[in-house]
């Protein structure tokens, strides 16, 4: 599943690389704790939905028409008087449904909406009116987050024509150690050099050469 407003810098991860136990989603735009609650959120614009997990993932409206939602854990939103987004909708529900999820790097940005009731210009109430990303992105930190994973700043080059690509994570790997939720860990990567056992640091190899090279 993915938005069909999404613009895609680079070429989707390949399939035969995504275990086929996990829901797998682009890491960022989660938009979580909204309105100061305490609820994280899942970014809803893309998903690889592994078709023994398809009920789970996309089961979201039709629990909420067959009731069963509110046991789950609508009751508890309403008691507690929760404001909740899409974002963080999707995470409740996948977690209740003990949908297990892994992340990868994204390569893909929301494009600009015209302008309208639906699609309001924010940028034009501020200084940001002579950036151009402000014509290509709806979200500015979503176009960051895609500019980290496919552009180098320190060659100023864009990552997939000097042999960047796709490599599974061994094992999966979490953001930061003090990370410990299940649904932040990565299963795959973008990266310059391997190895038999999964991607390796060649930082010296890319720096001082500009070079990637699977490493045996």
């Amino acid at each position: 599943f993915a938005r069909a407003d999404m613009m895609w810098t680079h070429r989707h991860p390949p399939l035969y690389l995504l275990n086929p136990g996990f829901v797998h989603v682009p890491f960022g735009q989660d938009n979580s704790y909204y309105n100061h609650g305490p609820e994280q959120g899942l970014n809803d614009r893309h998903a690889i939905v592994p078709r023994h997990l398809v009920d789970g993932y996309f089961g979201r409206i039709q629990a909420l028409r067959t009731g069963e939602a509110w046991g789950w854990y609508v009751e508890r939103m309403a008691t507690a008087g929760d404001l909740i987004n899409t974002e963080q909708y999707l995470l409740i529900h996948l977690r209740a449904r003990k949908v297990p999820i892994r992340r990868f790097p994204p390569v893909a940005f929301i494009v600009q909406c015209t302008e309208g009731p639906q699609c309001q210009h924010l940028y034009k109430g501020t200084n940001l009116g002579k950036q151009q990303w402000t014509q290509t992105a709806k979200y500015w930190t979503e176009l960051i987050e895609v500019t980290r994973t496919t552009h180098d700043d320190l060659h100023g080059v864009h990552r997939p024509r000097h042999g960047w690509i796709w490599e599974r994570e061994r094992p999966y790997a979490a953001l930061d150690p003090k990370v410990s939720n299940p649904w932040e860990l990565h299963s795959l990567d973008f990266v310059c050099c391997t190895s038999r056992s999964g991607p390796v640091t060649c930082s010296r190899l890319w720096t001082f050469m500009k070079r990637c090279q699977c490493v045996t």
